[in-house]
């Protein structure tokens, strides 16, 4: 039940009478933040959120390990049929690594990991990912020193 959504909606004047309500900022001003939000409709979301007590927070922080469904990886640079096969994979996941987390950008998380990359190569790259692209957190921290192993051994072809 916590995990279900309400979607209320709110217009950008409703969202400015707010932003000065709250603030007891000048109007100028307000039509100039609103205006700059107005491009983005996260940032939108986000206001409204503030305004109403609601600040945007991370699931996961820098230095976690999760796991991501390998069709969640960029297809220009990885080989997914390939990232599958490799004894790193885990199911249809690979662990990845939080490298950075940025709430106020729509795919909020900056992850390495290893996959077989389209020039052949297993090897390393970075991607960023939505909440809803994390399968979900590595909790067992013998996975990673399995994976890490089976990153050293060599390759079966």
């Amino acid at each position: 039940m916590e995990d279900r959504k309400i979607h209320i909606e709110f217009s950008i004047s409703e969202v400015k009478k707010m932003l000065i309500d709250k603030t007891g900022i000048q109007d100028d001003i307000a039509s100039l933040i609103m205006g700059h939000i107005n491009l983005s409709p996260m940032g939108l979301e986000q206001m409204a959120k503030a305004l109403l007590g609601v600040f945007p927070k991370a699931k996961y922080k820098e230095g976690d390990f999760v796991y991501v469904k390998i069709k969640n990886l960029p297809g220009w640079k990885v080989d997914k049929d390939a990232t599958a096969k490799l004894e790193c994979a885990t199911g249809d996941c690979v662990m990845a690594q939080i490298t950075k987390v940025d709430v106020y950008s729509s795919n909020p998380y900056t992850a390495n990991f290893t996959a077989m990359l389209n020039d052949g190569k297993v090897g390393q790259d970075t991607a960023v990912f939505m909440d809803r692209e994390i399968e979900s957190p590595v909790e067992n921290p013998e996975e990673i020193l399995e994976i890490i192993e089976n990153l050293n051994k060599p390759l079966p072809f």
